[in-house]
């Protein structure tokens, strides 16, 4: 999670000035693409349980508010879940708990439930389990699985998604995240990796300026004025990489770094 300046748009204040007020959000840093990926494996997971289709939709990450678990906490079943290192909870709400036990007792239309049975809870702790174990790809093999009545540490977690199951009794899977997931850097490149790589380069010894008419009257023979430079410069595309002199060298065009006395590099 993160806190960034936004802008709103711009208005006008009473003396006709354009402002614009600005605020401080919390953004969720949890990756779209890891949420996805367990949204797919809830989809196939429940797909092959129920022998047919499901629809499943994916609401993105957001960072976590008072407001949002306000909303979200009274009537939910609340499982804490741990892994090696890491914490979350999975928020099952009132029409959800209805809509798995339906699932998985092949009762779809079940309105409400009131105090549940052993076997309903076992059974509830059994699908529970089930997405747990689809959630390894944000932190690996989990642990320890259990109810929580314990609330108040969800309120300073950082990133909360939802997944959405399609069916006569929908489902809502909220993951709530005490943290979001350690972001894997990319391999670091040197400049010893970058040895290899060819650049052309030349030698400015000297220049002039043409206007457009004259450049079009250039004619093969014709001879350009030049302003000497003191010193003759090496350049690739516009970076100056050293002053020097041009010159003849074993019959060749040649760049003698340095030979004006100036600086030999940039």
């Amino acid at each position: 999670m993160t806190t960034m300046l936004r802008f709103g748009p711009v208005e006008k204040d009473a003396g006709g000035r354009r402002i614009r007020h600005a605020h401080f959000v919390k953004e969720s840093m949890f990756p779209v693409t890891t949420a996805c990926i367990v949204a797919n494996g809830v989809r196939e997971r429940f797909a092959a349980k129920l022998g047919s289709g499901i629809s499943v939709d994916l609401f993105e990450p957001i960072a976590v508010t008072c407001g949002l678990m306000d909303r979200l906490l009274p009537g939910a079943t609340v499982f804490r879940i741990e892994s090696a290192s890491h914490l979350f909870w999975l928020i099952l709400r009132p029409q959800t708990v209805v809509g798995l036990l339906s699932a998985a007792f092949g009762e779809p239309h079940i309105a409400s439930l009131g105090a549940l049975s052993s076997l309903e809870a076992q059974t509830l702790h059994a699908m529970a389990k089930e997405v747990a174990v689809l959630c390894s790809p944000i932190y690996g093999d989990i642990t320890q699985l259990a109810v929580t009545h314990d609330y108040v540490p969800m309120y300073e977690a950082a990133s909360y998604f939802e997944i959405r199951i399609g069916l006569s009794n929908p489902i809502y899977l909220g993951i709530l995240l005490a943290s979001d997931p350690d972001q894997q850097g990319g391999v670091g490149i040197g400049p010893e990796h970058l040895a290899d790589i060819a650049l052309p380069v030349r030698g400015i010894a000297g220049s002039c300026r043409l206007t457009l008419a004259e450049l079009g009257m250039l004619e093969i023979g014709d001879v350009l004025p030049m302003i000497r430079r003191e010193s003759a410069q090496l350049v690739t595309g516009s970076v100056i990489l050293a002053h020097g002199t041009c010159g003849i060298a074993d019959g060749r065009n040649a760049f003698l770094v340095g030979a004006s006395g100036e600086s030999t590099k940039s």
